[in-house]
């Protein structure tokens, strides 16, 4: 059977609630304090700052984990997949036993992947099913997801990033559609248009 070639067809909306979009802001909060209690550098996901200065990146760092939070509640609303705990799960599930979501603000976003950090210790760990999705609170598109373990979804070498060499941006067409991940038993939605989100 040939595989599912990805289309914006494919793509699913969706724009939180004013409950959700606090808790995002409640989530992101806790996240950034967990991260700097732990000693965790502001750039923990390996993105470049664009403010000069430290309370500058402490806002673009603060944003991000707001952002990140809303888009795992968007792919969980969609896919009936349950939340993992706010806090103390870097490396691990986001939603569900194996599901790790990764968001970009940029339109043209890829969703990237980094086997290894520049110094060559292990990064992102295999095994996991990984969701790419593109917004700002309170409105995301989820793209899709791969499946990046021995045997499934492979890295290929065209799509290293060019700067670094640890990185690779998966194109949107080689996802797999986000239905795949559909819990069995949640309430069947219109995938393009989320009943509980704006047209």
């Amino acid at each position: 059977m040939s595989r599912h070639i990805l289309t914006p067809r494919d793509y699913v909306n969706c724009y939180l609630t004013s409950a959700e979009w606090a808790r995002s802001i409640a989530g992101g909060h806790a996240r950034f304090n967990d991260s700097r209690a732990r000693g965790l550098p502001l750039n923990k996901a390996g993105w470049e700052f664009k403010a000069d200065t430290q309370e500058g990146r402490e806002k673009e760092a603060l944003a991000t984990d707001c952002r990140g939070f809303g888009a795992e509640l968007a792919v969980s609303r969609i896919t009936g997949l349950p939340m993992n705990k706010a806090t103390g799960t870097f490396h691990g599930a986001d939603l569900g036993t194996d599901v790790q979501v990764r968001c970009t603000p940029h339109p043209q976003g890829r969703l990237l992947i980094r086997p290894k950090n520049l110094n060559g210790t292990p990064r992102d760990p295999e095994g996991f099913k990984w969701v790419s999705v593109i917004g700002e609170l309170p409105l995301f598109l989820i793209i899709g997801w791969v499946y990046w373990a021995p045997g499934f979804d492979e890295l290929r070498p065209e799509w290293r990033e060019r700067k670094d060499q640890t990185s690779f941006y998966v194109p949107n067409y080689y996802l797999r559609p986000i239905r795949d991940l559909i819990v069995p038993g949640t309430p069947p939605i219109n995938l393009n248009r989320c009943p509980r989100c704006r047209p």
